[in-house]
């Protein structure tokens, strides 16, 4: 949070990573809801600022090989 405060003001920072973390946040949406496979919650989850893309990978079934 204090980087934050500090490169608050910096134009090249901010004109980088503002986009880039606006693109972060929709893939993490779009993924999650192409691998839902129908279930509305794991999307829904990925739609929660900061850790919704945690929330929603962790809520996805483990996909474990068969032995």
């Amino acid at each position: 949070m204090m980087a934050n405060l500090a490169t608050v003001h910096l134009e090249l920072f901010t004109s980088i990573l503002g986009p880039l973390h606006g693109l972060a946040y929709t893939v993490s949406v779009i993924a999650a809801a192409l691998t839902s496979n129908g279930r509305h919650r794991i999307w829904l989850l990925a739609l929660v600022p900061a850790v919704g893309g945690l929330l929603a990978a962790r809520s996805l079934p483990s996909r474990r090989p068969s032995p």
